[in-house]
Parts: structure tokens; sequence; C-alpha cells
């Protein structure tokens, strides 16, 4: 009888065990608007820390090479929590870097998370920082255009 109530109690202290750890990640979905046409990637970086944002040693750099329409999103899966901040460029024409006019507005169209409205700097981490600590979060990013390409 003592073996089965330990065994009993093993199966639920190992379930509790294991979905506590499961329990802190998170699946981050985010809605993309605003893109003015379907030409080039859209690239995004992922930063876990304040070091480098926005312009280099982010964590992870996805690409989305199918844009079709001006909204789209995606998700990107098992992120522990945290803070997080993203940073996204239209590469309109392949080249991986972000193009400017000859007065050095951005010409392709970016965005950062928490929609910081760009005007003269790109944000700091603390106006582009949010928090992951649910199993599920959605963000939307708006893609700004400072000049016509």
């Amino acid at each position: 009888m003592f073996v089965s109530l330990a065994k009993k109690l093993a199966v639920v202290f190992g379930t509790l065990f294991l979905t506590s750890f499961s329990q802190n990640s998170s699946d981050l979905t985010v809605k993309v608007t605003g893109i003015r046409n379907s030409d080039g990637h859209f690239m995004v970086s992922l930063w876990d820390k304040s070091d480098g944002f926005p312009d280099d040693k982010f964590t992870q750099e996805l690409i989305y090479k199918e844009v079709k329409s001006p909204t789209f999103s995606f998700t990107i899966k098992g992120l522990p929590y945290g803070n997080y901040a993203l940073a996204a460029l239209h590469d309109e024409d392949k080249n991986g870097e972000m193009e400017y006019n000859w007065v050095g507005m951005p010409k392709q169209g970016f965005a950062f998370s928490r929609n910081y409205n760009v005007t003269i700097r790109a944000p700091k981490w603390e106006e582009s920082v949010f928090k992951l600590e649910s199993p599920k979060k959605e963000i939307e990013m708006k893609i700004s255009k400072m000049s016509n390409p």
C-alpha cells in the first residue's frame, strides 16, 4: 500500500515539476501592419538585453521571404520568460541593410516593438522593451516609412 502511494505521489510531483518548467516559456505572436509592397524580405531581430539594441548583438534574426500583403503575423515559439525587444526591416532590395536617402532618412519600412515613433533617433531599450510572463503573448508592430524610395 505504501509503495503504491509513493508511486502515485512520485507521478504527481514529477508532473508538477515538469509542468513548472514548461510554463516558463512563451509563444510570441507578432502582427505586422503597414507594409507598403511585397518586394524583398521582411527581417526581424530579437534582443533579450539592452546591450547592442537596436543595431547589433541580437539574440536571433528571422527572415520571412514571402510577404504578400500589407499585414501578416508570425510566431516565435518557446521564448523563456523575460524582457525582449524587436526591430524589423522591410528589406525591399534584399541586401540585408537599411537604405537611406541623401539626408540620412530611412528609405525602407521599419518597426520597433511597442511601436516607438521614430523622429530623430532610434529608440532606446527602455522605449521598446516588453515583458514575456505568460505562455502566450501577442503584440503589433506598425511599419514606419520616413521617406519614399
